[in-house]
């Protein structure tokens, strides 16, 4: 480990920041999962690769998968496994990390706008860019996000403006029901 203001700097393999020297000596692999959706199949292969070369798994609340307990031995044949079902080493340091987003309307009821292709549209373009500190982005789907976008440097958040069209309101009062923040009520048979 190399010193530097009091905080022991991690070991990186080869050119990979996202890959690097944990304390007990063995590596870590730390996977890029953006958007938050792994697959059947890369979920299994990370076990497979975590019971063959590493440790134990832990999920970041960046939603990325580490492998924990690798060997250095190991590295190669580990990243060259998950390389096969799509997995790579993710963001980690000075640049621009793993963008974060909850399920969007493809999954949440009360999302009002699509998160995943989103995210995985800004990811392939800009994960990984050097920048002056580690910039994080979320997006939610809705008002009420789950992925807390307002906690990062860059967080987008899908919203709805109704628009009551009164010559066509029954008073029926469908929108009561389906308005998450009591914002609608019925007045003299109209929204």
């Amino acid at each position: 480990m190399v010193q530097g203001r009091g905080i022991p700097k991690p070991v990186i393999y080869g050119n990979m920041p996202a890959v690097f020297q944990r304390r007990d000596g063995n590596f870590e692999i730390k996977l890029q999962v953006t958007g938050g959706l792994l697959t059947p199949q890369q979920v299994q292969r990370i076990g497979e690769v975590a019971s063959k070369y590493g440790s134990q798994v832990h999920f970041t609340v960046r939603q990325q998968v580490l492998i924990l307990g690798i060997p250095e031995e190991n590295l190669d044949r580990a990243l060259a496994e998950l390389k096969e079902v799509g997995l790579q080493p993710g963001s980690a340091g000075m640049v621009f990390r793993n963008v974060v987003s909850c399920l969007g309307t493809d999954y949440c009821y009360k999302a009002v706008a699509e998160t995943i292709t989103l995210a995985r549209e800004i990811g392939e373009r800009f994960s990984g860019e050097k920048t002056p500190g580690p910039l994080k982005m979320a997006i939610g789907g809705c008002a009420f996000p789950c992925a807390r976008p307002q906690f990062n440097e860059i967080g987008l958040m899908g919203r709805v403006k109704p628009q009551i069209d009164l010559e066509r309101c029954t008073g029926c009062g469908k929108c009561l029901e389906v308005c998450k923040v009591g914002a609608t009520s019925i007045v003299e048979g109209k929204a």
